[in-house]
């Protein structure tokens, strides 16, 4: 597992996404209402400690009406560039049409406040972190068998299950974009690792790059733009083609190569290696050390999502089916 560590903090650095600048196919727009003052949106909460960053800073919170604790994500205006304003904005279209916290298996934005000079989005607290700092922690906080890495991939295939069903392309699967959190009322002992834990939660997050599949049709064209993260974008969405559902379960498969493994599949820097796995995962797979040493059930699995033909690939309700899953045939 040192090895693992070693892949992720040294040349796995934490990945960019290409955001989703379809802004002449759908509405991007942030909720409809008036400018708040800073000083009004001050007033709604009590801001605690900085608790994390990357598209903003993010705080501690509590709001004031209810007591109830939350995270503020905070935007200075003077930051924002037209590929993050274009993501926060497709981010607040798509997740607004789900209502407040619609999935126990996603975090997404319970309200969004503008001022002139930032924007500030009010969402669930979770302290755990993400999946990738867990992945990059020390070996002795790593999966102590494959069952537990098995035990979180329901929760994850739920969140996206209930995407799909309303009909949204999430379009950037990958670690960073899965939260980890307690269930209400559950402790660990000092040194117990959350993400290892019985009683954690997984929650999908980054709607940034989302897309909704209208109705009848299978595929959204997003003139020829790039869609998500190099390594767990598909080829169709990595080289500019229409994406389906079938995009996000490529993306998934990848994932969990990487959460039994602390590795990628291949160097998505290299432009020869990124065409070979694309063009045949399944050889490429099967030249790969850490891929022997997986249980047959998960390489099924993988094998299943991560297609070159994108009709070939399971559906997220066949995921949810695996044989290796809990509960099922190991």
């Amino acid at each position: 597992m040192r090895a693992a560590a070693a892949a992720f903090t040294q040349g796995f650095r934490r990945s960019s996404s290409t955001p989703n600048l379809a802004g002449d196919s759908r509405d991007l727009v942030l909720p409809p209402g008036r400018q708040s003052s800073d000083k009004e949106v001050d007033k709604l909460y009590e801001k605690g400690e900085k608790i994390g960053s990357g598209r903003g800073e993010i705080f501690k919170a509590v709001e004031v009406e209810s007591g109830e604790p939350c995270a503020l994500k905070i935007i200075v205006r003077s930051n924002l560039n037209p590929n993050l304003l274009a993501s926060l904005r497709n981010e607040s279209t798509i997740t607004s049409s789900f209502g407040i916290q619609p999935h126990v298996n996603l975090c997404v934005p319970i309200k969004v406040h503008e001022t002139r000079s930032k924007i500030v989005v009010e969402m669930d607290l979770v302290e755990g972190g993400d999946l990738m700092d867990f992945l990059t922690q020390t070996p002795s906080l790593k999966w102590l068998d494959q069952m537990q890495p098995l035990r979180l991939l329901p929760q994850i295939f739920r969140g996206v299950e209930y995407l799909h069903r309303n009909r949204v392309i999430h379009g950037d699967l990958k670690p960073e974009n899965i939260l980890l959190t307690r269930r209400p009322g559950m402790k660990l002992r000092p040194g117990d690792s959350l993400a290892a834990a019985p009683g954690c939660m997984y929650k999908i997050c980054d709607f940034g790059n989302s897309v909704v599949v209208p109705e009848e049709a299978e595929v959204v064209t997003l003139g020829g733009k790039k869609v998500g993260t190099p390594g767990y974008a598909s080829p169709e969405a990595w080289n500019g083609e229409a994406i389906g559902f079938e995009s996000d379960m490529w993306s998934l498969g990848i994932l969990v190569y990487v959460i039994f493994t602390g590795e990628l599949p291949y160097e998505p820097t290299d432009e020869e290696a990124t065409a070979a796995f694309y063009a045949d995962p399944k050889k490429s797979f099967k030249q790969l050390p850490k891929w022997k040493r997986m249980s047959r059930g998960v390489r099924k699995l993988i094998s299943s999502m991560v297609v070159a033909n994108r009709a070939e690939r399971i559906t997220i309700e066949d995921a949810l089916e695996a044989e290796c899953l809990p509960g099922r045939n190991l």
